[in-house]
This record gives structure tokens, sequence and C-alpha cells, in this order.
């Protein structure tokens, strides 16, 4: 029986980081850009973003995920210091543009929230508000 192997492709350093930037710029996550332009393994497109996208990427100063899928209980971003903030304008007005991005999707994600709890009140007669009086149970 004839053994199969895996093809690899090869891919230039120019295509690389055209795909890196289009992932720290928020225009596509890992997955979309594998299926966008068919690069296989599950890890390739990550490894190319620690390659060329260095300490920004390693850093979590970018967008992963869709704005309708971000932060499913986790922080998308890292806060820094003011030490480590890069003094190119042009990265700090980006920089800024997602923080915005991101405190608005915060937002209307807490007056979901806020909705959800007031309707299963009013409706349902259950009180889904956090009491602040009540302990952790141990673990």
């Amino acid at each position: 029986m004839a053994k199969q192997t895996k093809s690899s492709k090869m891919y230039t350093e120019r295509f690389k980081r055209h795909v890196v930037s289009e992932v720290l710029s928020g225009q596509l996550t890992r997955g979309g850009a594998s299926r966008k332009y068919g690069i296989g393994g599950n890890t390739t497109v990550h490894k190319w973003c620690i390659k060329y996208g260095g300490d920004y990427y390693l850093q979590g100063l970018y967008i992963d995920l869709p704005l309708a899928f971000q932060a499913k209980g986790k922080t998308m971003y890292k806060e820094k210091s003011s030490a480590s903030l890069p003094d190119d304008p042009k990265i700090l007005k980006q920089r800024i543009a997602q923080l915005e991005t991101q405190l608005e999707v915060e937002s209307l994600k807490r007056e979901a929230f806020e909705k959800v709890i007031e309707i299963a009140k009013r409706d349902l007669k259950i009180d889904l508000a956090k009491k602040l009086d009540t302990k952790q149970s141990p673990k």
C-alpha cells in the first residue's frame, strides 16, 4: 500500500507579512486568514504572527476576533505601562482606535446584560442581579 505524504507549500516572505498585517490590523482572524488564502496547518498563521508581528503580536496589541465574538470572558488587550508604548504617532493612533472600539463593544455588552437582567426580573420574576454581600462557595 502506498504511503501518502503531506505536501507543504512554500510561501514568500512578502505574502507572509501581508497575511500577518491583515491579522494584526483586525481585518482577519488567524483562522479567517488561513481559510481566505488556503493556508494549511493549525498554527501556520500563528507562527507567522510571532515571527513577523514580534512584540506587537506577543503583547496582545491587536484584535484577533471579529467584534461580535470578542472577549468571551477574556481580555483581548493587555494593559502596558506607558514606557513600553511606541513613539510612532501612527501606531499610537491605531492603538487609540482599537481601545475606542473595545470600549464601545464593552459598553454595548454591558447594556445588553442590563437589559437581560431587567427582562428576566420583570417577565420571569427571576432576580439575576449580583448580590454584593454573598460569600463565594469554597473550592
